[in-house]
């Protein structure tokens, strides 16, 4: 949606499209762009979202107490200080933890339940990596126009 509001605006210019992939209007038929070429000057947004996924990404897949590499649908949310006892959802207390972990330390803070943190968690910083781990084998368009 973003992308055909930027190119018909002229804010945007097309540079590959999807071939049988179109969006239609009454009266105008557009193939869906898959590149762009934004036109003149835009203000970088460097915060990143706070959101599960990017939670994962930040601790690499890794059970912050057991150190094992799990897949995504594997792994819990863990607030390192309980909520119940005045921890906030925020880049600086949640950690991933596998399913075990998170059931043993229960309403208990790290120390309480005897289990170590691997490290600290922290807000996780913009960096352009970002754009690139969403590629995959079949999603490879943008190879041709990032150095």
């Amino acid at each position: 949606k973003r992308a055909m509001v930027l190119s018909l605006s002229n804010r945007a210019e097309v540079v590959d499209t999807y071939e049988q992939v179109f969006i239609r209007s009454v009266n105008q038929k557009f193939a869906l762009p898959k590149v762009l070429r934004l036109l003149g000057k835009f203000k970088h947004i460097r915060k990143v979202k706070f959101c599960r996924q990017n939670v994962f990404y930040r601790d690499e897949y890794q059970c912050q107490y057991c150190a094992l590499v799990f897949k995504r649908d594997e792994l819990t949310l863990d607030h390192v200080l309980p909520i119940s006892r005045g921890g906030k959802t925020n880049w600086t207390n949640i950690v991933t933890a596998c399913s075990s972990c998170n059931f043993k330390k229960g309403n208990k803070t790290p120390d309480e339940a005897r289990m170590k943190l691997l490290k600290q968690p922290k807000e996780l910083r913009w960096a352009p990596k970002f754009v690139f781990r969403r590629f995959n084998k079949e999603n490879n368009q943008w190879k041709d126009w990032v150095a």
